[in-house]
């Protein structure tokens, strides 16, 4: 990380503290999945910042589901931070009501979700209506630039939007991603 930061200060961008605090399908467990959260906590505080990144997936949904951390737990956790929570794209049926404050980002990654191209428009719409219902005020999406992902895939209207390059962060013309 320091290299990244290093690089990333020198040309004014700000890197903050991200991490997935686990995945149950890989056998996580719910103390792995506080103990990353925590992890995430004390690197915020060693990189001087307030503010960090919570990508909570599949490892918040209800436990009966196999979820292994719940939002109520997050937001205790994270306590008076600034915060945002970057999340699957359909939220499960839950109470999303301690972390409401917080803006979230919903996962609108087509090689995840498998929509095809033509749907996804429509469905990044569903899952903001469904984040909405919920609850959540601040509402924002993450579109997937991996994958061959076109800018034309998405509604880059209405709603803030940020990108994920996914974990092989290729140079590419991102040029086209600067929105209507």
């Amino acid at each position: 990380w320091a290299i990244v930061r290093q690089r990333a200060a020198a040309v004014g961008v700000v890197c903050l503290p991200k991490s997935r605090l686990g995945i149950p399908d890989r056998g996580h467990t719910p103390e792995q999945a506080r103990a990353q959260l925590a992890l995430l906590i004390e690197t915020a505080d060693a990189w001087g910042t307030p503010y960090l990144i919570v990508n909570a997936e599949t490892e918040v949904k209800p436990l009966e589901l196999g979820g292994i951390i719940t939002p109520a737990e997050i937001a205790d956790a994270i306590g008076e931070r600034e915060a945002v929570i970057s999340t699957e794209a359909w939220l499960y049926a839950m109470d999303w009501a301690p972390l409401q404050r917080y803006p979230v980002l919903l996962q609108i990654y087509q090689a995840d979700n498998g929509w095809a191209i033509e749907e996804i428009p429509e469905r990044q719409a569903e899952c903001v209506r469904r984040a909405r219902d919920y609850g959540f005020t601040y509402v924002g999406v993450t579109f997937q630039t991996y994958a061959g992902a076109q800018p034309s895939w998405y509604d880059l209207s209405g709603t803030a939007w940020s990108l994920f390059t996914g974990d092989d962060v290729a140079a590419g013309n991102w040029w086209k991603w600067a929105g209507p």
